[in-house]
């Protein structure tokens, strides 16, 4: 098992009081993690106070206003000294020995930029957390096959990321003018355009509970979330494909 602390957590926040707990408390007692940050994005509810008095050691960075996931991670991407960083929402919590597990994968496979543990719900059932590239999927929809051990990938969920720092610093970070949504496939294309690995490590595992990372819905919410899919899957699409494909 890997004990070197050689990991920087980040954690990007909004409304997040409700889950952020359970998800610090599996990070902080990961032995490899040398230090953990919190980039919250202008939460309205008490996130940044209660990570404050549960976990002073953690470093909280309060966005002024909501910079959007890509950007807020960008943020903690800058101040990551360390060979790995390790991307986990709020709504997500490490099982014992995954951070372990991932480390050791990305020792074994060294040209992977990004690796990924196996995402399960709270009722044990297994997310499709692995898939073929956005535009691929699309076109054919392929059946989802329960890896028995590690596996290369067209895109991983970003909900709990491994990232070689060396790696991550050649392809880039988050694509600044997404706001949210897609940012996680446009950093797989780019990291596979690139030429590094992707890499699905089923043996790791985490919990991730489903869109509980920004709160309570509300319809409001929900209009303010659709538009940013929509805007952001065209801006992909141009991005990749021209503007014609996007028209």
């Amino acid at each position: 098992m890997t004990h070197e602390k050689n990991t920087t957590a980040i954690i990007v926040t909004y409304n997040s009081e409700d889950v952020i707990i359970r998800c610090l408390r599996s990070v902080t007692e990961a032995p490899e993690i040398a230090s953990v940050i919190v980039v919250d994005n202008c939460s309205r509810d008490n996130t940044c106070e209660v990570v404050r008095a549960q976990f002073p050691e953690v470093q909280v960075i309060e966005n002024p206003k909501n910079d959007g996931f890509g950007r807020a991670n960008n943020v903690g991407f800058g101040k990551v000294k360390t060979d790995y960083a390790l991307l986990i929402n709020p709504d997500a919590v490490l099982e014992k020995d995954t951070l372990s597990l991932l480390i050791d994968a990305a020792k074994k496979y060294s040209d992977a930029a990004i690796l990924a543990p196996a995402l399960y719900d709270e009722k044990g059932e297994l997310h499709q957390s692995y898939k073929q590239s956005v535009f691929q999927r699309e076109k054919h929809k392929g059946k989802f096959h329960i890896p028995e051990a590690e596996i290369c990938a067209d895109f991983l969920s970003g909900a709990v990321w491994l990232c070689n720092m060396q790696h991550l610093r050649t392809i880039g970070f988050f694509d600044k003018d997404i706001f949210l949504y897609y940012e996680d496939d446009d950093l797989c294309l780019r990291a596979r355009k690139a030429g590094f690995g992707l890499v699905y490590v089923p043996q790791a595992r985490a919990l991730h509970i489903m869109g509980a990372s920004s709160g309570e819905s509300k319809p409001e919410v929900e209009y303010f979330k659709q538009q940013h899919l929509i805007y952001s899957r065209l801006h992909l699409e141009e991005k990749y494909n021209g503007a014609k494909a996007a028209a």
